[in-house]
């Protein structure tokens, strides 16, 4: 009878980690969407607290770390240089303990190459030897997860932002994000974790398009990015009205 009643305990205990994981990951995809700090962190407390209860460490503490992504760039946006650097160093720090766990998870070498980038970008000369690393670490998540359309989306923002003299630039970034939306078409329908991101390729697209001065090409961009995500708040009240400016 003890024993059942411990196979029991640790069932129930196992469906409610799996239900909090849910909601968690359906408030990050919330946040992002409003650009909502708020919730974000609603979304990171109830990972870290999965930390103590949820076996698939690994997974747990990559999607920490994914949190912390979206915080950075919030902070970066806000010029919080204290807040973002910390949200880095955090999140760098859980893709460690993730691949500890997982080596061969190209999707957490695909975000440590994107923090990386982020250290590039608090700190340009560090771009040095920085830049060295963020390609290494690309360059598992290619080999590793060649069929993830999220390593190809974080590839192609990388690119946008890196140099052609040293590997990036538009045509290379929009090799990568193209190649993303494929992979997106072809995971569409299967029930895969992660599997934020589709929306944002498109996003970038259109950035990559007003960049090149042609509004009309970004505009159909940003309303195929709406088409998948309807709500998303960067897109309605930031990058669709800047066309207009």
């Amino acid at each position: 009878m003890r024993k059942l009643l411990v196979i029991f305990s640790l069932l129930i205990t196992m469906l409610m980690a799996e239900n909090q994981m849910n909601v968690a990951r359906i408030k990050i995809n919330l946040a992002y969407q409003n650009n909502d700090q708020k919730e974000m962190l609603e979304a990171r407390a109830i990972f870290e607290r999965l930390l103590s209860i949820e076996n698939d460490r690994w997974l747990t503490n990559y999607f920490i770390a994914y949190c912390d992504y979206r915080l950075y760039n919030l902070e970066l946006n806000n010029d919080n240089k204290k807040a973002a650097k910390f949200y880095i160093k955090d999140g760098m720090e859980k893709l460690t303990e993730c691949l500890d766990e997982m080596p061969d998870f190209g999707e957490a070498h695909a975000l440590m190459s994107s923090y990386y980038g982020g250290k590039i970008s608090l700190l340009p000369i560090s771009g040095m030897w920085n830049g060295v690393k963020s390609q290494e670490y690309m360059g598992n998540a290619i080999k590793y997860s060649s069929d993830s359309p999220r390593v190809f989306l974080l590839d192609g923002i990388g690119k946008i932002f890196t140099p052609e003299k040293y590997g990036g630039g538009f045509v290379k970034a929009e090799l990568s994000l193209n190649k993303a939306i494929e992979l997106f078409e072809s995971e569409a329908g299967k029930n895969v974790i992660p599997s934020w991101g589709h929306a944002e390729v498109y996003i970038w697209l259109g950035i990559i398009e007003s960049k090149k001065g042609d509004k009309m090409k970004a505009k159909e961009y940003y309303q195929k990015s709406l088409e998948i995500e309807p709500e998303n708040g960067w897109v309605k009240h930031v990058l669709l009205p800047e066309l207009h400016k």
